[in-house]
């Protein structure tokens, strides 16, 4: 593995590393660099957000559409120098405290709960509280069982 490849966001050379997460499993391999991995917050091999576990171009999604997204440096030459200058930062210990796209989401979710009044949730499903719905996902209108 002596190689290195292209990142898939943002073009730039990095080392991938391949593992086997368990007996019987395909092996795994990262597609991005560390740089955008810790930047957007997401896995190096899934994409997947790491606080919320959804894929990386639904959460960008969401932000562009509710208007949070982070501004973007575009590609090429201000993209490396961006990408340079906050990996200096934070081996220096300088990184300024500007919210994280994961901390965004976090701050919407609980402003759509804030603005939700208690009395327009649905009750609680009391099977599913069991462990077990008698009326299924499709058919209960409680919490959590409707969608």
């Amino acid at each position: 593995l002596g190689e290195a490849r292209e990142c898939r966001i943002s073009g730039r050379p990095f080392q991938p590393f391949r593992w086997l997460p368990g007996p019987g499993h395909a092996p795994r391999e990262t597609i991005v660099c560390y740089e955008i991995a810790a930047e957007k917050n997401v896995c190096q091999s899934c994409l997947h957000d790491l606080d919320y576990n959804i894929p990386l171009a639904l959460r960008e999604s969401f932000e562009a559409s509710r208007g949070t997204a982070a501004a973007s440096s575009g590609f090429g030459i201000n993209q490396a120098h961006e990408l340079n200058r906050r990996r200096r930062e934070l081996e220096a210990g300088l990184r300024d405290s500007e919210p994280t796209a994961a901390q965004r989401l976090l701050e919407n979710a609980r402003d759509e709960l804030a603005s939700r009044p208690a009395a327009e949730l649905p009750p609680l499903c009391v099977g599913w509280l069991k462990g077990k719905c008698a009326r299924g996902p499709n058919n209960c209108s409680a919490r959590p069982c409707c969608r």
